[in-house]
């Protein structure tokens, strides 16, 4: 899957180099950049249980400078400014100000989902699509076509 993801990206010139690492690793605290520890730039645990961004940003000081949960590093005054305006205002534009800013900084680069099951069975077998989303499986609705 990754090494797809890393062809697609190489059609629009972004550089990949993957790095397999164990999750005591991968789930470590945050690390600055100019820490000679923090030799990667983005992680991505691969699973669905990974933790994936929200399409809008909800306010939240997930990108705020030193943020407990920022495991990039992301810093930049003026968002900073934004999540403070998106926390505590009354002004309902504020939230979008804040996703309007993020939109076009880019604090993380967006990782599609990954792929959750792959499903083989033989073509005469019927009742199996569509597939349950919870990967529930209903034998009571199968047969063999005839």
């Amino acid at each position: 899957m990754f090494a797809e993801i890393k062809s697609a990206m190489s059609k629009v010139g972004v550089q990949l180099t993957i790095k397999e690492v164990p999750d005591s690793v991968a789930v470590t605290p945050a690390c600055k950049p100019d820490d000679a520890k923090c030799d990667w730039d983005m992680s991505f645990f691969g699973s669905q249980g990974s933790w994936y961004y929200p399409a809008f940003a909800s306010g939240e000081r997930l990108f705020q400078t030193d943020a407990p949960v920022n495991l990039g590093s992301y810093s930049n005054p003026e968002a900073d400014k934004l999540i403070e305006k998106a926390q505590f205002s009354a002004d309902a534009g504020a939230l979008q100000e804040y996703n309007d800013f993020l939109a076009k900084d880019l604090p993380v680069l967006w990782m599609p989902n990954p792929v959750y099951q792959i499903s083989a069975y033989k073509s005469g077998l019927q009742g199996v699509e569509p597939q349950d989303p919870m990967n529930l499986m209903y034998f009571q609705d199968w047969s063999w076509k005839s």
